[in-house]
């Protein structure tokens, strides 16, 4: 059984490699086959960079980081990674997100618009939620409705919630 987890590795690391390409380019709208997510990405995304808990560029490979080991670190010492995807000249942006859901951690990507305050689109996925409910964040009919959200009002951050059925807020 070792030999042939030890022997299945690389290919294992790879698939997950071109699904967090194929999330990251489906977060701008790119669907493409994971066979085809290598070469997409290296088209659509035109740069990557790591910042700190103030905004700041630091060094670092985004596309490594791990959110969920980040996220366990003092704020000051947390590096977050940016992608900045360019398709029909235009630009957004795209940061990773993590949150815990009532079975295990959930995660996707957040595009903004080049006015880093309108969301172009949200792929959200998990390992382990309540079928029927936290399971479908992965299906368009759950992720659709960000689409064109804002996330700041003037200076100040909005959220945005999401409430079982919908329901207003």
């Amino acid at each position: 059984m070792s030999i042939a987890a030890i022997s299945l590795k690389p290919f294992q690391d790879k698939n997950v490699e071109l699904e967090k390409k194929q999330n990251i380019l489906n977060s701008v709208g790119i669907k493409v086959k994971r066979e085809a997510a290598e070469e997409a990405y290296n088209k659509y995304i035109k740069d990557s960079f790591v910042v700190n808990s103030e905004g700041e560029k630091t060094n670092g490979d985004a596309f490594n980081i791990d959110l969920a080991i980040e996220l366990k670190k003092d704020i000051q010492n947390q590096s977050f990674p940016i992608f900045i995807s360019e398709k029909n000249d235009i630009k957004s942006y795209i940061i990773p997100v993590r949150g815990t859901g009532l079975w295990g951690p959930i995660w996707g990507f957040i595009a903004l618009e080049d006015d880093l305050n309108t969301i172009l689109g949200a792929v959200f996925d998990h390992k382990a939620e309540t079928p029927g409910l936290g399971a479908e964040i992965n299906l368009p009919w759950f992720q659709e409705p960000f689409k064109g959200k804002t996330i700041f009002d003037g200076d100040k951050f909005m959220s945005i919630t999401v409430t079982k059925g919908g329901g207003k807020r």
